[in-house]
């Protein structure tokens, strides 16, 4: 699986690139069809930190970003560095009152605000002293109204961008009006970049799940790489909040926040956050299937007297079991390099015979409901009833917890 990212540079009245515009791909034909715009913008904004690496990407430069409504309200901003981006607010919003509240902390904060395709009919009149940049469409934007603008909107010091400047006549126009930034295809189209995604002992996740392989949790580390990835903070302080364990500033608490909820519940929330974030599919079956799996399979490792199988492993071992359909990637790259137990790497890649091997093809032949196949002997304590009510319960926790997740994105 590659991700993709385009960007188009931004220019000032002597040629030079001074930022780019960082922008949604979701593949090499260079195009973006965006089926959820606040997912756009996170992956954006988390494959540029921890994939492309933001000032290798932009050259040093700041990172014009797109922000949604959502996305401003929930403060998802907050999570980078104020001098790597320019949060970029469209036009075509309905500004009130939360969200004047939001961009107000936001330039508070230290972040540059751009407005994008300003217009005669724009809502955002009242707030123009807000932002430090304002955009407008040179090519479908009146231009008398865009010499009034630029000379009469915004608070002093505001900065007037041209948008779509096509050619030599029109950078002369737009200079004369008074522009300061320039952006068109008359200097650069966009330009779409791609990266092969990372085994996962490279990434946050992977470092994570390592720690929780551990004999005993390392938590202190968890807490650590949380606080570090601008996604897993952003989302982590969501979860705090449905949670209700939320007990101040993330950057000192996060720590006792994971033994709050305990680390089982960590765990599930890191593979299910993992799953959604890298999922290649557009849909949740095989998430729900992986995450419905792991928990299954928890449960028959609890119930079942053979050695050397802990639940909690196993409850990794069921998620990693799909993760290679999940992303796109095989198991075999996923796992490169990872600190796997090897009776857990021998269960995934279909190596070798333990107890993991068992309880996943347990788990597997049980999701089938093909009652011709012969389920292995995996020493439970749990008679068929018992496993069937444990198995509708699992479906049911399933249900439960990407419930949460997606309340918790809002």
């Amino acid at each position: 699986m590659y991700a993709y990212i385009a960007r188009q540079p931004i220019l000032n009245r002597s040629r030079e690139v001074v930022a780019y515009e960082l922008l949604y791909r979701d593949g090499t034909g260079n195009a973006a069809r965006i089926k959820d715009p606040d997912a756009a913008t996170k992956a954006v904004l988390m494959d540029a930190v921890s994939l492309f690496g933001f000032r290798q990407l932009t050259d040093g430069l700041p990172a014009y970003i797109n922000f949604t409504r959502n996305l401003i309200i929930s403060e998802f901003a907050l999570q980078s560095d104020p001098q790597n981006i320019v949060v970029q607010v469209h036009n075509d919003m309905k500004p009130d009152a939360d969200m004047e509240t939001k961009l107000r902390r936001l330039r508070q904060s230290g972040y540059t605000l751009s407005l994008k395709n300003y217009s005669e009919s724009s809502s955002f009149h009242y707030l123009l002293p807000l932002f430090h940049i304002i955009r407008l469409d040179f090519m479908r934007t009146n231009a008398v109204f865009q010499r009034d603008a630029v000379r009469n909107h915004g608070a002093p010091g505001t900065l007037f961008l041209a948008d779509k400047v096509e050619n030599e006549q029109e950078f002369a126009a737009a200079r004369t009006m008074g522009y300061s930034l320039f952006q068109g295809y008359y200097f650069e189209k966009p330009f779409c970049l791609f990266k092969q995604l990372p085994p996962l002992v490279e990434t946050s996740y992977g470092k994570i799940l390592t720690a929780l392989l551990k004999p005993t949790a390392d938590i202190n580390t968890c807490a650590t790489l949380v606080r570090k990835d601008p996604m897993l903070s952003y989302m982590f302080r969501r979860l705090e909040k449905s949670l209700n364990i939320a007990s101040g500033p993330l950057a000192t608490d996060t720590r006792i926040s994971i033994y709050r909820m305990g680390p089982p519940t960590f765990r599930r929330w890191v593979c299910l956050t993992l799953m959604k974030q890298n999922n290649v599919t557009g849909v949740n079956v095989l998430i729900r299937r992986a995450y419905q799996r792991g928990l299954f399979m928890e449960v028959l490792a609890a119930s079942s007297s053979m050695e050397a199988t802990q639940p909690g492993k196993c409850f990794l071992l069921g998620v990693l079991s799909l993760l290679d359909k999940v992303t796109g990637n095989s198991l075999e790259y996923l796992l490169k390099g990872m600190e796997l137990p090897q009776p857990m790497r021998e269960a995934l890649l279909g190596r070798g015979e333990n107890g993991y091997t068992r309880i996943l093809q347990y788990a597997v032949i049980y999701e089938m409901g093909n009652k011709r196949l012969i389920l292995p002997d995996i020493r439970t304590r749990l008679d068929k009833d018992q496993i069937t009510t444990l198995y509708m319960r699992c479906m049911t926790e399933t249900d439960a917890a990407l419930a949460r997740m997606e309340d918790s994105a809002k």
